[in-house]
This record gives structure tokens, sequence and C-alpha cells, in this order.
């Protein structure tokens, strides 16, 4: 399977949560769905600009990934404990 279906698969499952918790008004939620579409997104973006030869770009945007990816688990770690 081709990685970016993979990204855009999780890019719209993580759209789908985050409408769904919002009409629950489950607002803990929301948030780890944004942060997880913030992740798909930003990987997405790396693996479009290594594909044209931007490395740089690609780099910075896969920086900002694994900083979503610490948020995430740092938010989903709190939620946990409360």
């Amino acid at each position: 399977m081709n990685v970016k279906w993979f990204l855009g698969i999780g890019i719209a499952i993580g759209i789908v949560a985050a409408a769904y918790s919002v009409m629950q008004s489950n607002f803990n939620f929301v948030m780890l769905s944004v942060i997880g579409v913030f992740i798909f997104t930003n990987g997405l973006r790396a693996v479009a600009f290594r594909e044209r030869g931007m490395m740089r770009e690609a780099k910075i945007m896969f920086v900002v990934s694994l900083f979503c990816i610490l948020a995430f688990i740092v938010l989903l770690f709190l939620l946990i404990m409360t």
C-alpha cells in the first residue's frame, strides 16, 4: 500500500473522529484527534517534499510531525492519569 494512501486514510479517520467527538461534547478526544490529523498532514508534507527533492523542508516537516507525536503522547498520558 502506498504511503500517501496510508496517510490520507489516517487524516480522514482523524477528521471523522474529531467531528464525532465535537457532537458528543468530548473535547479531550477532539484535541487528540486534531493533533493526530496534524501528525498525518505533516508526515504527508514531509513525504511530498522529499519526493520533490526539497530535503530541507522535508526535514522541517518531519521535526514538526515528531513534535506533534510528542504532544499527542503527553496529552494522552495526562488524560489517562486524570
